[in-house]
């Protein structure tokens, strides 16, 4: 049986930059970015308008051993 693969045109995404943080997100341009918690969290949250669609980036500090295990 064959799979259906979803495929979505992001040419009007918006693109989210923190370069604090050092990462970079594209999104659609409907989604709210609540990046109230990025000094203390290191987080922003990206939710569709509808709420059902949700995406969590959280970045924290590891050290080179954390991040080989």
């Amino acid at each position: 049986m064959p799979v259906a693969h979803a495929q979505q045109d992001n040419t009007n995404f918006l693109t989210y930059a923190n370069t604090d943080l050092g990462f970079t997100i594209k999104y659609p341009p409907y989604w709210a970015v609540n990046n109230s918690n990025v000094v203390n969290g290191h987080k922003v949250i990206f939710t569709s308008a509808d709420r059902v669609g949700i995406v969590f980036v959280q970045i924290q500090n590891a050290t080179q051993y954390e991040i080989a295990i």
